[in-house]
């Protein structure tokens, strides 16, 4: 699974910081093939690329470029364990079919849990189970 998250918090006039897959700490998207600091992957099926660091797709290839996938934009890219997801040109670029776990966390210290409401969309490349959303505390161990 490849993963794109939009987020937005409301609850303050200041909102914590939650950010976007592929976006640096000021919410500029990053160049392809860099790392996505913000995320880590705790479940990879693919051997070669088992994690935790997450990188920016290269959005000048299959499938981005050909529409096959969501375009990028100004707000947030795609990220994978690996940057090259042209598996069309060559079987050795994409991932292993199967399971992938992607998490990010962000911090609630001085809001009001009653009045934060956390916003957001995601989508994947093929099958993708809910996102789930963990209280501090509360989340499965990897």
């Amino acid at each position: 699974m490849i993963f794109t998250l939009l987020l937005s918090c409301t609850g303050r006039a200041q909102t914590p910081l939650a950010f976007n897959t592929g976006v640096d700490d000021n919410g500029g998207v990053l160049a392809d093939y860099v790392q996505d600091m913000h995320y880590e992957l705790i479940t990879s099926a693919d051997t070669r690329f088992a994690g935790p660091g997450t990188v920016v797709v290269d959005n000048t290839l299959f499938p981005i470029s050909t529409g096959n996938w969501l375009a990028t934009d100004q707000l947030s890219k795609w990220i994978a364990p690996q940057g090259n997801q042209d598996y069309l040109m060559d079987p050795n670029n994409g991932n292993a079919v199967g399971n992938y776990t992607y998490r990010t966390t962000f911090n609630l210290t001085g809001y009001d849990p009653e009045l934060v409401n956390l916003v957001g969309q995601w989508t994947c490349d093929s099958v993708g189970a809910a996102a789930p959303i963990y209280p501090p505390g509360c989340a499965p161990s990897s």
